[in-house]
C-alpha cells in the first residue's frame, strides 16, 4: 500500500502543476488576442457593414497615424492564427508589445512566435505554448488581398497620450458610424478559463486526493499494531510520523523537482507569476499531504499504554475521520447521480425525438459551418456578411436543388410584442401556429396559391380566424423579424401582407425539438426578396434540428450541393448532413457521455466501500472486547452497533434527500437505494468476518 501511495502523491503534484499549466495556456491565448493591452495608451474602435475602400481606408488610417503620432493594430484570427497588422508609428510605438523584436521593420517581411516555413520570417519569437500562434505584419501587407474588407476590431496606441475624442470624431465621421457603434464590440467570443482539460483535471485531482486520503487513514489503522509496538518502546508520536512519513515526502519533493525542471528546460518562455503559482499549486498538495499527517499524529497520539492493553479502546479519532470521509463519498455519488439523471433524461428525450422525426429524416440539413479567414474577420467586427452569402447559397439551392424553407413558431395568448425601445406594441388575444416556409415546400404539401409578389408577405390562414385581428397580428409577426435599426424607421401598419384563408384540413410535422404535428397552422410563404433580417438569421442555426433549410436527400444530392457551395464560400463553409445521421449522432454522444458518467460513478463507489472496509475494521477494533463480550451474551447484530446504524442512517438520509431536492428520478433513486444496500451489506459483512477472525483471541483475554 505504501508503494501505491508514493506513486499517488507524485501523481497530485503532476496533475496539480498540469492545472496551473492549463490556465496559463489559456491565459496566454487571451494575452495574444490582447497583446497591446496595457501597453502606453490604447484606445479601442470597431468598423463594422462599412462599404469604405480598403484603399481609402489605409490613406485616411495613415493620415490619422500621422497627425497624432499613433500606431493602428488590426486583429484577425486566420486558420487559428492571431494576426496583428499594424499601421507603425516607429517614434511612438511602445516597445514593450512586442519586448523581443529589437527594432520592427516590415519592409521585406513579417514576425510569428511560430515557424511557418515563409522565407520571409524575419524572426521566430519565443512562445509559451505552441498552439497558440502570433503572426505580426504590417496593415498595408494585410490589405494585398483585395478580398478583405474594412470590417474589424482595431486598437490605437502610442507611448504618447492623444485626444481619443477627436480620433473617434474622426473616424466617426469617416466611415459614417456613431461613436457609440464605433466603441461597441462586435461578434468576437470571449476565451473562457475554463475548458474541458481544465475539468478532466479537476475530477481526477479531486478523486485522486479523496482516494489518498483515505489510503493514508486506513494504512495508520491497517499498522496500529506496529505502531503500539513502537510506543511501547518509548518512541514519541511525533518520531513515529515522521518515520512513516519520510519517504512519502521525498517522494512528493523529488516529483516536485522533476516536475519544475522538466517546464524550466520544455518551455521557451514563461508569463509572469506563471511559476510562482506552479510551486504555489505543488505546496498546496504538500499542505494536504501534510494535514493528512496531521490526522496520522492525532489518531497515534490517541493510543496510550493504556488503550493498548485494552485492545485499542475508544478509537474516537479514527472512527470521526472515516465517517467524515464516508460522508464525502456518498456527497460526490449523490451529484454524480444527479448528473446522470440529466444525461439519462437528455438520452431519453433525444432517442424519442430520434423517433418521431424517423418519417421526416431523410432531408438533408446545415448541421454547422467553418468561418474562412475573411468570415471571421467578419463576424469579429460584427458583421452581416456570412449571413447574406448563407442567404444567397440558400437562394441558389431553392432554385437548383428543390430546397425548402421551414420554420415553426408558437405564439401563446397573452404574449408581448415589443417595439425597439422595448415598449409594449401589441399582446396576442389568442394562440397561433405559425409555419414560415418558401414556395417549394408550399408545392410539396399540394397547395398552390397564385398572384404571390415580393412586395407583400403572403399568409394562408385558417378559416376560423376570419372574423379575428388577424391582420393586427401578422403584422407584428412580421415587424418582429425586421432589424431593430428598421423598427425606428418602418410604422407597423404600413406593412404589406396578403391573407388567403383555407378550409382544408392540413395535418403537419413542426420540425421543431418538441417535434410536435401541427393541425391547421397559419402560413406565411417568404421568397428570397422578401426574406426578413431574423429570418436570414435562422439560416445560421446550427447545433440543433430546428435550421429551416431542408432538401430532399437523393445519391447525387451531395456532388450538387458541393457545386453550388464552391461558388458562394467566400465568408463561410457550410457543411450539410442529412438529419437521421444528426439524430443518430445526439444519441450517441449522450450514450457515451451515460458511459463516462457511469464508469466516474463505479471509481467513487469503489472508494466508498474501501472507506466502509476502513470504517468498520476501527468500528470493531476500538471497541473489540466489549463487543465480542456483547455478542456472547446474544446480543443481536443491531443491539452490538446500534449507534453505528443511526450514524449510517444519517447520512444516507442526506444523500436521499439532496436526490429528493435535485433529481426526481425513479431511476437515479433505485441506484442510490442499491448503493445503500451494497454499502451496508458490505459493511456488515467485514464486521461479521472481523467478529469471527477475533473471537478465539478475545476467548483467550489477547
Amino acid at each position: 500500500m505504501k508503494k501505491i501511495l508514493h506513486i499517488f502523491n507524485s501523481l497530485l503534484i503532476v496533475l496539480a502543476s498540469l492545472f496551473i499549466l492549463n490556465i496559463y495556456q489559456t491565459k496566454d491565448y487571451q494575452n495574444l488576442q490582447d497583446i497591446e493591452a496595457g501597453k502606453g495608451q490604447t484606445t479601442k474602435f470597431y468598423i463594422t457593414n462599412s462599404s469604405v475602400s480598403t484603399t481609402d481606408h489605409l490613406s485616411f488610417l495613415s493620415s490619422i497615424k500621422e497627425k497624432y503620432r499613433v500606431s493602428i493594430l488590426r486583429t484577425d484570427m486566420e486558420d487559428g492564427v492571431i494576426r496583428k497588422s499594424i499601421l507603425l508609428h516607429s517614434d511612438t510605438f511602445p516597445a514593450s508589445v512586442f519586448p523581443d523584436i529589437k527594432t520592427i521593420d516590415f519592409s521585406d517581411g513579417f514576425y510569428a512566435n511560430f515557424a511557418t516555413g515563409n522565407p520571409k520570417q524575419k524572426q521566430t519569437l519565443p512562445s509559451f505554448y505552441y498552439l497558440n500562434k502570433l503572426k505580426i505584419t504590417s496593415l498595408e501587407e494585410y490589405y494585398k488581398n483585395k478580398d478583405r474588407t474594412v470590417n474589424g476590431n482595431y486598437t490605437i496606441v502610442s507611448e504618447n497620450t492623444y485626444d481619443v475624442a477627436s480620433i473617434i470624431k474622426e473616424l466617426s465621421d469617416f466611415y459614417q458610424i456613431s461613436p457609440a457603434m464605433l466603441s461597441t464590440p462586435g461578434g468576437s467570443e470571449a476565451t473562457s478559463i475554463v475548458n474541458r482539460y481544465l475539468i478532466i483535471f479537476s475530477i481526477v485531482l479531486a478523486i485522486l486526493a479523496l482516494v489518498v486520503a483515505v489510503l493514508t487513514i486506513y494504512d495508520t489503522i491497517s499498522k496500529i499494531k506496529e505502531i503500539g509496538v513502537m510506543k511501547m518502546m518509548g518512541l514519541s508520536d511525533l518520531r513515529i510520523m515522521v518515520s512513516r512519513a519520510k519517504v512519502d515526502l521525498l517522494f512528493l519533493i523529488a516529483a516536485m523537482i522533476l516536475t519544475n525542471t522538466y517546464f524550466s528546460l520544455s518551455l521557451q518562455t514563461a508569463p509572469d507569476n506563471f511559476y510562482f503559482h506552479l510551486l504555489l499549486s505543488q505546496l498546496s498538495i504538500l499542505c494536504f499531504y501534510l494535514f493528512l499527517q496531521v490526522l496520522v499524529y492525532l489518531i497515534v497520539g490517541n493510543l496510550s499504554i493504556s488503550k493498548l492493553l485494552k485492545n485499542f479502546a475508544d478509537f474516537k479519532i479514527g472512527t470521526f475521520i472515516m465517517y467524515g470521509l464516508k460522508a464525502i463519498t456518498l456527497l460526490i455519488c449523490s451529484l454524480i447521480l444527479v448528473s446522470m439523471s440529466v444525461t439519462f433524461q437528455q438520452l431519453k428525450q433525444d432517442r424519442e425525438t430520434e423517433i418521431a422525426w424517423s418519417p421526416y429524416s431523410n432531408y438533408l440539413t446545415l448541421e454547422n459551418y467553418r468561418l474562412t479567414t475573411l468570415g471571421e474577420a467578419d463576424f469579429s467586427s460584427g458583421g452581416t456578411q456570412g449571413m447574406r452569402e448563407l442567404r444567397s447559397l440558400f437562394s441558389m439551392l431553392e432554385k437548383n436543388e428543390n430546397a425548402f424553407y421551414i420554420h415553426y413558431e408558437k405564439i401563446e395568448k397573452g404574449q408581448k410584442f415589443y417595439d425597439y425601445d422595448e415598449t409594449i406594441h401589441f399582446t396576442a388575444d389568442d394562440s397561433y401556429n405559425i409555419m414560415t416556409i418558401n414556395s417549394n415546400y408550399l408545392s410539396e404539401l399540394g397547395l398552390t396559391v397564385d398572384g404571390q409578389t415580393n412586395s407583400e408577405r403572403l399568409f394562408l390562414v385558417p378559416i376560423k380566424y376570419k372574423n379575428t385581428n388577424i391582420q393586427e397580428a401578422i403584422r407584428h409577426l412580421l415587424y418582429n423579424r425586421y432589424h431593430r435599426q428598421e423598427q425606428e424607421k418602418l410604422d407597423v401598419t404600413s406593412i404589406k401582407t396578403k391573407i388567403i384563408y383555407y378550409n382544408e384540413n392540413i395535418n403537419i410535422f413542426s420540425f421543431d425539438k418538441e417535434h410536435r404535428q401541427i393541425n391547421n397552422p397559419i402560413f406565411t410563404v417568404l421568397t428570397g426578396e422578401n426574406m426578413l433580417f431574423h429570418e436570414e438569421q435562422f439560416l445560421g442555426n446550427v447545433g440543433a434540428l430546428n435550421n429551416p433549410i431542408k432538401i430532399p436527400y437523393r445519391e447525387t444530392l451531395g456532388e450538387a450541393i458541393e457545386t453550388n457551395i464552391s461558388s458562394q464560400s467566400k465568408y463561410l463553409i457550410p457543411k450539410f448532413t442529412i438529419l437521421k445521421d444528426i439524430l443518430a449522432g445526439n444519441v450517441n454522444v449522450q450514450e457515451i457521455a451515460l458511459v463516462f458518467v457511469s464508469f466516474i460513478l463505479l471509481l467513487v463507489t469503489g472508494i466508498e466501500l474501501f472507506v466502509s472496509l476502513a470504517l468498520s475494521g476501527i468500528i470493531f477494533h476500538s471497541n473489540k472486547s466489549n463487543l465480542m463480550i456483547k455478542k456472547l451474551l446474544g446480543f443481536t447484530f443491531v443491539d452490538r452497533y446500534r449507534k453505528h446504524f443511526y450514524s449510517f442512517t444519517i447520512l444516507y438520509l442526506i444523500g436521499l434527500l439532496s436526490l429528493l431536492i435535485y433529481s426526481r428520478s425513479h431511476l437515479v433513486l433505485i441506484l442510490f437505494g442499491g448503493l445503500i444496500l451494497v454499502d451496508t451489506l458490505f459493511t456488515m459483512f467485514n464486521i461479521k468476518k472481523l467478529e469471527n477472525q477475533n473471537a478465539l483471541q478475545i476467548l483467550k483475554g489477547e
